[in-house]
């Protein structure tokens, strides 16, 4: 799992971009993005733990590469729990928790 942190980063990367296009569908596919947003805190997740696995263990050949996924993995959640925060919290008209 370790060798396949860029794969995760990449799929991470997708995935939100993905999630961020599914939101323009969600008067016709409601539960798109919240699925998306799902594999997507997942495969940032990996990045995260297959970065850190490679980075710091032993033999760590492709430390920058390595480095590299936990950044654009942890920047992934950010945005992630930025953008779940606004869509349960603050939505479109301020008006609470929309259920």
């Amino acid at each position: 799992m370790a060798r396949n942190h860029v794969v995760f980063a990449v799929l991470a990367l997708l995935a939100f971009v993905a999630h961020i296009v599914a939101n323009l569908f969600v008067d016709h596919m409601y539960w798109l993005p919240e699925y998306i947003w799902g594999a997507s805190v997942a495969l940032a997740t990996l990045a995260i733990y297959a970065g850190a696995d490679r980075a710091f263990g032993n033999g760590a050949l492709d430390r920058g590469r390595a480095i590299a996924s936990m950044i654009v993995g942890a920047l992934i959640l950010l945005g992630l729990m930025y953008s779940g925060i606004t869509w349960l919290f603050i939505g479109a008209d301020m008006a609470g928790v929309q259920m």
